[in-house]
């Protein structure tokens, strides 16, 4: 039997225990990253609808960020080995079908959840199959935060074309390039690629090529603007397979460009996931990477630290092709070797930021850097521009140029949110509080025992 002694030792310690469980929880709750959830999802009359709730489980503020939802085929497993012991699996994404990114930026406070009801109209001609709906949480540059896979069944007709991603090629002049390569071209040359395009069905399918054309990425990233056009039609027999020709005109000015093909019926409806493209149209150009402040507020007089992130020229990705390309086809590394000036990339000479912050539509003030050195190469530049502070200026934003001295190349309007103090001074009160019950509590232990060993010793 225990004895009362024994009975106050084993609440004491269990006492301590949870302690030091609820502390370890509020002390150390926070994660690295958001989270997004889908839930509520149905599927009917052409329509997938849900909701999709994102929380920001870190400790910082999460600015300039939005959603994306995908519909995607699902990945094929093209081959599995065994390696070292462990099975090791190649798989090939699916193809997407259609996609929703919404471009209302926002921000989350720590532990601040945001629920968006979503609807997707998709098309009756898919085959009726299981399918993936991909839903990232993305920033302004189009870095992914997150993402959450979420398999639906649909159902659909099944008049649908496939496009072999495997045997599709982008031509430039007399050199051929796969889909992703990304070669260099020169103002006024007109793409060309070919695919593979089977027709599923048993029907015979009169299909538009439809061209969809941005900066970077044609989905998934909210500062593009996406021009479409479409091509002449293409008349499929039952079943019948054969090779594709796409003539892609590229915007005139220069970054890189990606273009997504995609299909549809007479009455405009999607007979085909997207086939991708990519090319660099060579010239100086510029891409806003990254934007942070080093504070929530800037009193008059202070100066803000602005860092900003820039990748210079993407043309410049050549420069370093024998270390990015160790695995590259010997068709591509001989286009590269019999085209050296096609390959060379774009120095930015005089690289110069400008950053006005502001709050509330005014100007809290400006401030420039001209970079000392020149951006020759295919990485990320980061510099700080300091800015004068000239009024109070409460949950800033800063509007980021970047040029050459001569042109603008790239420009992002970054948005924050003030961290709020007093949750944080709640929790540290609390975690404080806990720790000092803790400190009691064990020292009371100890007391107690001393106490107990000299009673027993005077026995």
């Amino acid at each position: 039997m225990i004895s009362r002694i024994g009975s106050l030792i084993i609440l004491v310690s269990l006492a301590v225990f949870i302690f030091f469980g609820i502390y370890f929880k509020y002390a150390f709750a926070a994660t690295d990253r958001p989270e997004i959830n889908v839930s509520n999802v149905t599927t009917s009359n052409g329509k997938i609808s849900g909701q999709v709730s994102i929380k920001n489980s870190t400790e910082d503020v999460i600015n300039n960020v939005t959603y994306s939802i995908i519909l995607k085929e699902k990945d094929v497993e093209l081959k599995s080995a065994i390696k070292d012991g462990v099975i090791v699996k190649t798989t090939s994404p699916g193809s997407i079908i259609l996609t929703q990114t919404d471009k209302n930026f926002f921000s989350l406070l720590p532990g601040e959840e945001k629920k968006f009801n979503f609807s997707l109209d998709y098309p009756g001609t898919i085959a009726a199959e299981k399918y993936n709906l991909d839903t990232r949480l993305i920033l302004v540059s189009g870095q992914i935060l997150i993402a959450k896979i979420t398999e639906v069944s649909l159902a659909g007709s099944g008049d649908f074309l496939k496009i072999s991603n495997e045997t599709c090629r982008l031509f430039i002049g007399k050199s051929v390039f796969q889909p992703n390569d990304g070669p260099n071209i020169y103002t006024g040359e007109v793409p060309k690629a070919t695919c593979e395009v089977a027709n599923l069905s048993n029907k015979t399918l009169k299909a538009t090529p439809s061209v969809s054309i941005a900066k970077l990425f044609v989905f998934g990233y909210p500062q593009a603007d996406v021009g479409k056009s479409n091509l002449d039609d293409v008349t499929f027999a039952p079943k019948e397979k054969k090779t594709v020709t796409f003539n892609l005109t590229s915007p005139k000015e220069p970054q890189t460009y990606q273009a997504g093909i995609q299909f549809h019926n007479a009455n405009g409806e999607i007979i085909s996931s997207f086939q991708f493209f990519r090319w660099v149209l060579k010239g100086a150009a510029a891409r806003i990477d990254k934007v942070s402040l080093n504070k929530d507020k800037y009193s008059i007089g202070t100066t803000a630290k602005v860092s900003v992130t820039i990748w210079p020229s993407p043309d410049l990705f050549w420069e370093t092709y024998e270390e990015t390309y160790k695995n590259a086809s010997e068709a591509l590394l001989k286009a590269i070797a019999a085209d050296p000036d096609r390959f060379s990339g774009t120095v930015l000479e005089k690289p110069i930021y400008k950053v006005t912050v502001y709050s509330e539509g005014a100007a809290c003030g400006t401030g420039e850097y001209k970079s000392p050195v020149s951006f020759d190469k295919p990485i990320k530049y980061s510099n700080v521009i300091d800015v004068k502070i000239n009024k109070t200026c409460m949950d800033p934003a800063a509007a980021v140029i970047f040029s050459d001295g001569e042109n603008v190349l790239a420009s992002l309007d970054y948005k924050t949110v003030s961290k709020p103090k007093a949750p944080k001074a709640t929790v540290s009160f609390l975690v404080s509080t806990m720790t000092l019950i803790g400190i009691v509590a064990v020292l009371a232990i100890v007391i107690y025992l001393n106490k107990r060993k000299k009673s027993a010793a005077k026995i």
